[in-house]
Protein backbone atom coordinates (compact mmCIF):
# COMPACT_ATOMS: atom_id res chain seq x y z
CA UNK A 1 0.00 0.00 0.00
CA UNK A 2 0.97 3.40 -0.31
CA UNK A 3 2.19 5.72 2.47
CA UNK A 4 0.01 8.60 3.29
CA UNK A 5 1.28 10.21 6.13
CA UNK A 6 4.24 12.45 7.37
CA UNK A 7 6.73 14.69 6.02
CA UNK A 8 8.92 12.89 4.01
CA UNK A 9 5.92 10.68 3.22
CA UNK A 10 4.31 13.51 0.36
CA UNK A 11 7.51 13.10 -2.02
CA UNK A 12 7.11 9.32 -1.58
CA UNK A 13 3.25 9.58 -2.57
CA UNK A 14 4.19 11.57 -5.16
CA UNK A 15 6.45 8.99 -6.64
CA UNK A 16 4.56 6.19 -6.26
CA UNK A 17 1.45 7.81 -7.68
CA UNK A 18 3.56 8.59 -10.92
CA UNK A 19 5.28 5.80 -10.93
CA UNK A 20 2.18 3.71 -10.91
CA UNK A 21 0.69 5.99 -13.63
CA UNK A 22 3.67 4.96 -15.58
CA UNK A 23 3.50 1.03 -14.80
CA UNK A 24 2.55 0.14 -18.40
CA UNK A 25 3.99 3.03 -20.23
CA UNK A 26 6.62 0.74 -21.66
CA UNK A 27 5.15 -2.64 -21.81
CA UNK A 28 7.13 -4.92 -23.82
CA UNK A 29 4.16 -7.87 -23.54
CA UNK A 30 1.14 -5.64 -25.34
CA UNK A 31 1.76 -3.99 -28.75
CA UNK A 32 -0.35 -0.36 -28.76
CA UNK A 33 0.24 2.09 -30.96
CA UNK A 34 1.94 4.80 -30.96
CA UNK A 35 -0.54 7.31 -31.31
CA UNK A 36 -2.43 6.15 -28.52
CA UNK A 37 -1.40 7.27 -25.69
CA UNK A 38 0.32 4.45 -22.65
CA UNK A 39 -2.53 2.41 -20.60
CA UNK A 40 -2.78 4.38 -17.03
CA UNK A 41 -4.65 1.52 -14.61
CA UNK A 42 -6.44 3.98 -12.22
CA UNK A 43 -6.89 0.76 -10.09
CA UNK A 44 -3.52 0.89 -9.82
CA UNK A 45 -2.88 4.80 -9.03
CA UNK A 46 -5.68 4.70 -6.33
CA UNK A 47 -4.42 1.47 -4.91
CA UNK A 48 -7.68 0.33 -4.58
CA UNK A 49 -8.86 -3.15 -5.78
CA UNK A 50 -10.92 -3.85 -8.84
CA UNK A 51 -13.92 -4.50 -6.82
CA UNK A 52 -14.02 -1.80 -4.47
CA UNK A 53 -17.15 0.34 -3.71
CA UNK A 54 -17.51 3.48 -4.77
CA UNK A 55 -17.10 4.88 -1.75
CA UNK A 56 -13.86 3.08 -1.17
CA UNK A 57 -12.68 4.77 -3.78
CA UNK A 58 -13.57 8.30 -2.58
CA UNK A 59 -12.26 7.63 0.81
CA UNK A 60 -8.78 6.79 -0.82
CA UNK A 61 -8.72 9.63 -3.20
CA UNK A 62 -9.92 11.84 -0.03
CA UNK A 63 -5.91 10.57 1.37
CA UNK A 64 -4.45 11.02 -1.68
CA UNK A 65 -5.47 14.40 -2.55
CA UNK A 66 -4.76 15.43 1.19
CA UNK A 67 -1.36 14.50 0.48
CA UNK A 68 -0.67 15.93 -3.17
CA UNK A 69 -2.58 19.04 -3.35
CA UNK A 70 0.00 22.08 -4.94
CA UNK A 71 -1.20 24.06 -1.85
CA UNK A 72 0.13 20.75 0.68
CA UNK A 73 2.98 19.48 -1.39
CA UNK A 74 5.83 21.53 -2.34
CA UNK A 75 7.78 18.19 -3.99
CA UNK A 76 8.20 19.14 -8.46
CA UNK A 77 5.49 16.75 -9.78
CA UNK A 78 2.84 17.12 -6.39
CA UNK A 79 0.12 18.95 -9.20
CA UNK A 80 0.94 16.38 -12.06
CA UNK A 81 0.62 13.65 -9.50
CA UNK A 82 -2.66 15.32 -7.56
CA UNK A 83 -3.71 15.67 -11.72
CA UNK A 84 -3.84 11.67 -12.16
CA UNK A 85 -5.18 10.88 -8.94
CA UNK A 86 -7.72 13.04 -9.35
CA UNK A 87 -8.56 11.90 -13.34
CA UNK A 88 -8.36 8.05 -11.49
CA UNK A 89 -11.38 9.48 -8.89
CA UNK A 90 -13.81 11.20 -11.92
CA UNK A 91 -13.14 7.97 -13.88
CA UNK A 92 -13.99 5.25 -11.11
CA UNK A 93 -16.55 6.91 -9.52
CA UNK A 94 -18.31 7.59 -12.68
CA UNK A 95 -20.22 4.63 -13.56
CA UNK A 96 -20.46 4.54 -17.18
CA UNK A 97 -16.84 5.95 -17.35
CA UNK A 98 -15.92 3.09 -15.10
CA UNK A 99 -17.46 0.62 -17.33
CA UNK A 100 -15.63 1.54 -20.58
CA UNK A 101 -12.38 1.75 -18.23
CA UNK A 102 -13.20 -1.64 -17.06
CA UNK A 103 -13.21 -2.99 -21.13
CA UNK A 104 -10.68 -1.10 -22.07
CA UNK A 105 -8.73 -2.56 -18.91
CA UNK A 106 -9.27 -5.61 -19.73
CA UNK A 107 -7.61 -5.38 -23.64
CA UNK A 108 -4.62 -3.34 -22.29
CA UNK A 109 -4.06 -4.93 -18.88
CA UNK A 110 -0.27 -6.57 -18.64
CA UNK A 111 -0.22 -8.97 -15.85
CA UNK A 112 3.76 -9.06 -16.34
CA UNK A 113 4.22 -5.27 -15.51
CA UNK A 114 1.51 -5.17 -13.22
CA UNK A 115 3.45 -7.74 -11.07
CA UNK A 116 6.84 -6.25 -11.94
CA UNK A 117 5.37 -3.15 -10.23
CA UNK A 118 4.09 -4.52 -7.58
CA UNK A 119 7.38 -6.03 -6.98
CA UNK A 120 8.92 -2.66 -6.94
CA UNK A 121 6.20 -1.18 -4.90
CA UNK A 122 6.88 -3.85 -1.74
CA UNK A 123 10.78 -3.12 -2.04
CA UNK A 124 10.49 0.48 -1.92
CA UNK A 125 8.20 -0.26 0.89
CA UNK A 126 9.93 -2.23 2.53
CA UNK A 127 11.95 -1.03 5.75
CA UNK A 128 15.48 0.44 4.34
CA UNK A 129 18.44 -1.71 5.30
CA UNK A 130 21.63 -0.28 5.63
CA UNK A 131 23.91 -0.38 2.56
CA UNK A 132 26.22 0.90 4.89
CA UNK A 133 26.55 -2.25 6.83
CA UNK A 134 29.61 -4.59 8.10
CA UNK A 135 30.42 -4.79 4.47
CA UNK A 136 29.89 -0.97 3.22
CA UNK A 137 32.01 0.73 5.47
CA UNK A 138 35.46 1.94 3.27
CA UNK A 139 37.18 4.53 4.88
CA UNK A 140 34.67 5.84 6.93
CA UNK A 141 32.31 6.43 3.98
CA UNK A 142 29.91 4.16 2.46
CA UNK A 143 30.68 2.03 -0.45
CA UNK A 144 27.72 1.42 -3.42
CA UNK A 145 26.73 -2.29 -3.28
CA UNK A 146 26.27 -3.67 -7.00
CA UNK A 147 22.52 -4.49 -5.68
CA UNK A 148 22.41 -0.44 -4.73
CA UNK A 149 24.00 0.16 -8.17
CA UNK A 150 21.00 -2.00 -9.73
CA UNK A 151 18.31 -0.06 -7.44
CA UNK A 152 19.84 3.24 -8.16
CA UNK A 153 20.12 2.60 -12.32
CA UNK A 154 16.27 1.25 -11.57
CA UNK A 155 14.90 4.61 -10.33
CA UNK A 156 16.48 5.97 -13.33
CA UNK A 157 14.95 3.99 -15.93
CA UNK A 158 11.90 4.12 -13.83
CA UNK A 159 11.87 8.05 -13.77
CA UNK A 160 12.40 8.17 -17.03
CA UNK A 161 9.26 6.04 -17.74
CA UNK A 162 7.50 8.30 -15.72
CA UNK A 163 8.61 11.69 -17.29
CA UNK A 164 7.91 10.04 -21.08
CA UNK A 165 4.26 9.16 -19.47
CA UNK A 166 3.46 12.72 -17.85
CA UNK A 167 4.46 14.45 -21.12
CA UNK A 168 2.23 12.21 -23.37
CA UNK A 169 -0.62 12.51 -20.82
CA UNK A 170 0.00 16.37 -21.27
CA UNK A 171 0.20 16.10 -24.83
CA UNK A 172 -3.03 14.45 -25.21
CA UNK A 173 -4.58 17.43 -22.58
CA UNK A 174 -3.24 19.52 -24.96
CA UNK A 175 -4.87 18.18 -28.15
CA UNK A 176 -8.03 17.20 -26.61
Amino acid sequence: AMAVDGGGGKAQVVAEVCAAAAAFSACPHRRRSPRRPPFVDWYLVLAVAEAAPEDAVRRRYRQLALQLHPDKNTHAKAEVAFKIVSEAHACLTDKARRRAFDDERAASYCAACHDRFRHRAERRAAPATSASGAHGKHRGGTRRTPAATQALREVQNRLRDECRVIDSCLRANDAG
